[in-house]
């Protein structure tokens, strides 16, 4: 066994573009995940006790993760971005101020 060229892989794998995005949401998913789970807990008597049922949790907690990352964070984080903040943590590519200097 080639560790170089399994660890290569492994990289890749981590570093792939699904990967990544449930990286990037990782913070929506922590946030979105105990509502949702009181919401289905609520509604859904089974929600805990069916795989099907629990599936339907996971893939609600996916898309709806998702979809705060992409239409709240990042917006958010860009508009701080352009009114100067410059501290913000770096998720990908380092953030550029939109004054010069």
């Amino acid at each position: 066994v080639d560790r170089n060229r399994d660890g290569d892989a492994f990289a890749r794998w981590l570093g792939s573009a699904p990967l990544v995005a449930l990286g990037r949401a990782s913070y929506a998913t922590y946030i979105i995940h105990v509502p949702l789970f009181l919401a289905f807990a609520r509604f859904d008597d089974m929600a805990w006790t069916s795989p099907s049922h629990f599936a339907a949790y996971a893939v609600a907690l996916l898309v709806l993760s998702l979809g705060a990352h992409r239409f709240v964070e990042e917006p958010a984080r860009r508009a701080l971005v352009r009114w100067g903040s410059t501290t913000l943590p770096a998720i990908g590519p380092p953030l550029r101020s939109a004054r010069t200097s």
